[in-house]
């Protein structure tokens, strides 16, 4: 499952909550991308990050220098971080989300990729987000579940990372040099990518 660049800028745009490390996950992912040589943007839509609110959070990757910053309006890739969005669909009986929780399928088209923190099949993701016989493609990680056995953290931001990095070496280093300094401590994310890969997601 991959996206390419070909069309010129790509558009992710990330719902979770405050704490589970959606802007800083959303910031490694455009530092990522600089560092393979693209143009990255990471911007949070509600202003800073908060303990348990609803967080949502666009970025693009692009070839060519990026000269907007306006929100994503139809997005190729959406990033759930936060598993109890599809909690909540899936209770709905219309499967309408509460009015504090963006919906992650405002503006997609048949082409957007979903990426979704969720201990459910792929399979199962689709049919709670309506999108049942469409072309979308659909990615589940039990993200949170990686997190609290690699860090003991509720923090599933890094192993969401994991399964859309562009390259493996480029978000380790991006790691390091973003949130650790060069005095870089490893050793306790570093099982969080391998867990990812051996899944090879993407």
């Amino acid at each position: 499952m991959t996206v390419s660049l070909d069309k010129g800028t790509v558009e992710i745009r990330w719902h979770g909550r405050g704490g589970q490390g959606t802007v800083t996950a959303a910031k490694m992912f455009a530092s990522v991308a600089v560092k393979r040589g693209y143009y990255g943007q990471s911007i949070p839509m509600f202003g800073l990050e908060r303990s348990g609110t609803p967080v949502a959070v666009y970025s693009r990757v692009s070839k060519d220098p990026i000269q907007r910053n306006d929100p994503v309006r139809n997005p190729d890739i959406v990033v759930i971080t936060d598993p109890s969005v599809m909690v909540f669909l899936a209770a709905s009986p219309d499967g309408k989300l509460p009015e504090s929780i963006p919906d992650p399928r405002a503006g997609i088209t048949d082409e957007t990729i979903f990426i979704i923190n969720s201990p459910m099949s792929p399979e199962e993701a689709k049919k709670i987000l309506g999108l049942e016989g469409k072309p979308n493609k659909v990615c589940t990680v039990d993200a949170t579940k990686i997190a609290l056995e690699e860090i003991g953290r509720n923090v599933p931001n890094t192993a969401i990372l994991g399964a859309m990095a562009l390259s493996k070496m480029a978000q380790e280093k991006s790691r390091r040099s973003f949130i650790f300094g060069e005095k870089a401590v490893l050793w306790r994310t570093a099982p969080i990518s391998s867990a990812i890969w051996e899944k090879r997601l993407l």
